[in-house]
């Protein structure tokens, strides 16, 4: 493991609150080189893992949402 990632490991398990939360763990897809990952997180806590692993790592972050606070919201909005 690089010196940076050893770094990241041991503030992650320091601060575990500046990070988001691992729901579904790295899969890889199809043996390729790229993986998918359930976390949760804040906005904050997303920029703050992205700052630290971006020079290791590339990520792309999709959002997942709940239906029915998409439709709660949807209507707060009156949106058709």
């Amino acid at each position: 493991m690089a010196p940076r990632a050893q770094l990241i490991e041991k503030d992650m398990k320091e601060n575990p609150d500046k990070y988001p939360t691992t729901l579904f763990y790295p899969h890889n897809m199809g043996g390729g080189t790229k993986s998918v990952s359930i976390i949760e997180a804040t906005e904050e806590q997303l920029l703050y893992f992205r700052a630290m692993w971006m020079p290791l790592n590339q990520f792309e972050f999709i959002p997942l949402y709940e239906l029915s606070k998409l439709r709660y919201a949807k209507e707060r909005a009156s949106i058709e």
